[in-house]
């Protein structure tokens, strides 16, 4: 159970580990953090240096205290999803979204293709052994963009948008946010802006008559650049 938003935010995170953390308490205390460096350590797509996305927990081949114990460990896993999920989607459906953000989503889209094709075990296994590759592909988003060496730039936007800063190393399963490892703020809040801006006073009619066509599609192209 691992939660990969294209927009990440503290309490989400926050609230999700909790989850899977109560989850796992029944069990043993080493549950969680055994298991959470276990989806860490998974979901890390190591030719670009960066975690899918928040983590979660993760665990294969359980066989561990017998049957009863995985099956009761395993169901209860099953039971937090909803917990551990639903809240999130009550505090972000409303949430208002533009062009802005669906090309960003097509972006962060990139990185899930990229897992799935060069690490998931359940496609490599599928492909590998002869099976429907149109079925074993279907799991992979219908519109997805890449983008050459492109890096976020920090901008007026919704917090978390550079999605791929998320450390994996964050406790968000303690009481606070501190990290536990290192002094790198993943997901942070609040409004940020780029070091170089547009200026548009040549758009206001000051300087003369401005095409009002070119001047939308420069400010448009402007903030998907990363410039406010």
């Amino acid at each position: 159970m691992d939660l990969t938003p294209y927009y990440g935010f503290e309490d989400d995170a926050r609230h999700f580990h909790l989850t899977c953390r109560q989850a796992l308490e029944p069990f043993g205390a080493d549950c969680y953090p055994r298991f959470k460096r276990w989806c860490d350590e998974y979901f890390y797509l190591k030719h670009r240096g960066e975690p899918r996305g928040i983590g979660g927990i993760f665990f294969d081949d359980l066989n561990d205290g017998g049957f009863e114990r995985c099956f009761g460990l395993l169901k209860s896993v099953g039971e937090h999803f909803l917990p551990g999920y639903l809240p999130v989607v009550e505090r972000r459906r409303n949430l208002a979204y533009g062009e802005r953000e669906r090309d960003f989503q097509a972006y962060r889209r990139g990185r899930y293709v990229e897992f799935n094709l060069v690490y998931d075990r359940g496609t490599l296994f599928g492909l590998q052994s002869g099976g429907r590759a149109e079925s074993i592909l279907m799991s992979l988003p219908p519109r997805v963009t890449w983008r050459y060496d492109w890096k976020p730039i920090p901008r007026a936007r919704r917090p978390g948008s550079t999605a791929i800063s998320c450390a994996p190393g964050t406790g968000w399963a303690r009481s606070t946010a501190k990290e536990e490892h290192g002094d790198a703020q993943a997901w942070k809040s609040g409004p940020e802006v780029s070091a170089i801006g547009l200026g548009c006073m040549g758009m206001t009619g000051i300087y003369g008559d401005p095409d009002e066509a070119e001047s939308i599609a420069t400010i448009h192209a402007r903030s998907t650049s990363g410039s406010t």
